[in-house]
């Protein structure tokens, strides 16, 4: 079963606060502060979100897809090395942040502007698989959504 949820914590810019507020949860697993970052022109679109796993048993994350017109993105951690799974251990979160673990779509890409959505499905061993939506905002908003 999944779960969306709003928080209560607000700023002036409704992006900004959709990103910080919703979150999905399935079984054990809550999903949430997706975001992506408008791509440079012919750029890869990196997008971040965070995994924190409530139960006592890990789950692994095994592939992450986009809505359509979106290729199949990757998994990177902070050395850009590409990442098969990614692990949530029992009672541990995990973030994808710039710097380190994120998510990476390579061109070519689909018209992509601050304030647009997309549909991210992440498929977990145990879990099953947990939809949300990441907003994209500007590098400049990063430190507003942490």
């Amino acid at each position: 079963m999944t779960v969306l949820t709003l928080a209560s914590c607000t700023s002036t810019d409704p992006i900004v606060d959709r990103i910080r507020n919703v979150e999905v949860s399935s079984g054990d697993l809550t999903v949430r502060s997706a975001y992506a970052l408008v791509p440079f022109s012919n750029s890869p679109m990196p997008a971040y979100l965070s995994i924190e796993n409530r139960g006592s048993e890990p789950d692994t994350l095994l592939a992450v897809q986009a809505g359509e017109g979106f290729p199949v993105p990757s998994l990177h951690g902070a050395e850009m090395q590409r990442l098969v799974t990614v692990a949530i251990g029992g009672g541990e979160s995990v973030g994808f942040a710039p710097g380190g673990r994120h998510i990476m779509f390579e061109p070519p890409l689909p018209a992509v502007f601050r304030g647009d959505s997309l549909q991210l499905s992440l498929t977990f061993a145990r879990a099953g698989t947990v939809v949300i939506q990441a907003f994209v905002i500007g590098y400049d908003e990063v430190d507003a959504v942490r």
